[in-house]
């Protein structure tokens, strides 16, 4: 049964948000030679400008369907497009497991101090 809740998924791709050099560590700890790489002039040409970057979000908001996952047609850049589902896209690295679902859930608790149904 449904309670009018749904969730999408979306990320970016490649984009010049001037973001990374502020992260902690990122120039002086073990992130040097990602600093190097994403500054070179070759990886920057494959990268989108932060407005075309955010479109991916911006369609996953408004015009996704529940359990999309919208990022860029060439994963680094291009038109956002459904990739797979939030749950399962093609690329990711990081398999769905059931009990990190529920510790999140848990944590999402207890930070809000909300009980949610599940």
């Amino acid at each position: 049964a449904s309670d009018g809740v749904s969730a999408t998924a979306a990320h970016p791709g490649g984009t010049l948000t001037g973001l990374l050099p502020e992260a902690e560590g990122y120039r002086n700890g073990g992130w040097w030679w990602l600093y190097w790489i994403i500054n070179s002039a070759p990886f920057q040409s494959m990268l989108m400008d932060s407005d075309y970057g955010a479109l991916s979000q911006i369609r996953a908001a408004v015009n996704a369907s529940a359990n999309d996952f919208v990022g860029p047609a060439l994963l680094v850049r291009g038109p956002p497009v459904r990739i797979g589902t939030a749950l399962h896209a093609w690329f990711n690295p990081c398999p769905f497991r059931p009990q990190d679902a529920a510790e999140l859930w848990r944590r999402s608790e207890a930070i809000t101090g909300e009980r949610f149904a599940a």
